[in-house]
């Protein structure tokens, strides 16, 4: 019986372990974001934001993640954005290895810094991600990549619709920090 108990609780803790598809988030051994519930994950929880993550495949979102019942519904308003101004703001490092996230829709009119990043702080690095066929709707401090910058992005690009009503760009709305080589 105590074997029982020892092996449950062993499985217990390796589930409580497993909120990516690998790593530890460190610089030598970062989270691994493989499919769309690591990105939910990421996006869900802002205690992961200071930490480093990889991407290593391609990430086809559809149309039912973001319907009743889908990943990413959120009661209508889509992805949730990584980051947060004035809170939470991603100051970790993503290095996306040349692949992308393709058609992430958030529809927020009434909200301010959207994208797939919300804020990306100082100090924090994304690198080689790409973000196709976006289709984003927020109030202030819009863009497909990131509502606001102020840390380093290079190598990255955003393609889509991308709508608001003040600071808003298809890549950044606005931009404090570094951006190189990016559309």
């Amino acid at each position: 019986m105590k074997k029982i108990y020892t092996v449950i609780l062993a499985v217990l803790c390796l589930q409580g372990n497993a909120q990516f598809s690998g790593g530890s988030g460190t610089t030598s051994d970062p989270y691994v974001i493989a499919n769309k519930n690591d990105l939910a994950t990421l996006s869900n929880n802002s205690s992961y934001w200071d930490k480093h993550f990889i991407q290593t495949a391609d990430i086809m979102l559809t149309a039912a993640d973001f319907q009743t019942g889908g990943i990413f519904y959120n009661n209508g308003e889509g992805f949730s954005p990584v980051g947060t101004y004035g809170g939470t703001s991603f100051t970790g490092s993503y290095n996306g290895k040349g692949h992308v996230i393709d058609s992430l829709y958030i529809n927020r009119p009434s909200a301010n810094f959207i994208g797939l990043f919300a804020y990306i702080g100082s100090g924090a690095t994304v690198d080689s991600l790409g973000v196709t066929n976006v289709n984003i709707t927020g109030q202030s401090f819009i863009g497909g990549f990131c509502g606001d910058n102020a840390g380093t992005v290079s190598n990255c690009y955003s393609t889509g619709s991308v709508s608001g009503n003040s600071e808003v760009g298809g890549f950044c709305g606005v931009n404090v920090g570094t951006v190189s080589n990016c559309y």
